[in-house]
Order: structure tokens, then C-alpha cells, then sequence
């Protein structure tokens, strides 16, 4: 039996360079909003720990598309279109469950403590 080949994804580089402004956004802002809530509402422990889980997600996901960006084949097409860059299957694993992972935290936190870490 011949061996499966694996899928191979793509996604424009310019929206994984976005998406890396957009974690880094979010980073600085759940520091922010962390060193509050440690100084002003040091009780409220289950907003400090989304928060913290916020920040060390988007961190994680900032590291691994930098590591994309760095080691994955960029295509280059001829006619001038947007450069793709080349995702194996555990590349868009880790995108789709970071991603959920930043919504689920982010909803939370909005309905709990009304904090939106979205860019407005």
C-alpha cells in the first residue's frame, strides 16, 4: 500500500503578518488590563487566570507563526499575486485550536467581567 501524502494548506504571508500585530496587540493589552485587576482586584482570581491564559495563548500562537514565517516555504507566484506560505497539517491544528481557545477566553471574559480584549 503506498503511503498517504500529507495535505498541504496555504495562507497569504501578509495575513499571518497581521495576524501576529493582532496577537501582539492583544498581549500588550491583557498585560495592562492583568496589572490592574493584580493592584485593584486581587479577589477576583478567575479574571486574573482567563487573563493569564489569554496572554500565554497569544504568546504561544505570536512564537509558532513567527517559527512559520521563518522555516515553512513562502511561494513567490509569477504574476505577482500575494506570497502563500506553505502550512503542514499540525501548523493549521495549532492556528485553529489557539484561535478557539483566544475566542472562548476572550467570550468569557466579556460576559463575566465585561473586559473586551478585541481591537476596537
Amino acid at each position: 500500500m503506498a503511503p498517504k501524502k500529507e495535505k498541504a494548506f496555504s495562507i497569504s504571508k501578509a495575513q499571518m503578518v497581521y495576524l501576529i500585530e493582532e496577537l501582539e496587540h492583544g498581549m500588550d493589552f491583557s498585560k495592562w488590563v492583568l496589572e490592574r485587576y493584580l493592584k485593584e482586584h486581587p479577589e477576583q482570581e478567575f479574571v486574573i487566570a482567563l487573563l493569564c491564559e489569554c496572554f500565554a495563548v497569544s504568546t504561544k500562537m505570536k512564537t509558532e507563526i513567527e517559527k512559520m514565517l521563518e522555516c515553512n516555504p513562502i511561494i513567490t507566484p509569477e504574476d505577482g499575486a500575494e506570497e502563500e506560505l506553505l502550512l503542514e497539517k499540525q501548523d493549521v491544528t495549532l492556528l485553529e485550536t489557539g484561535s478557539l481557545t483566544r475566542y472562548f477566553v476572550t467570550q468569557e471574559l466579556a460576559s463575566i467581567s465585561g473586559i473586551s480584549l478585541q481591537m476596537h
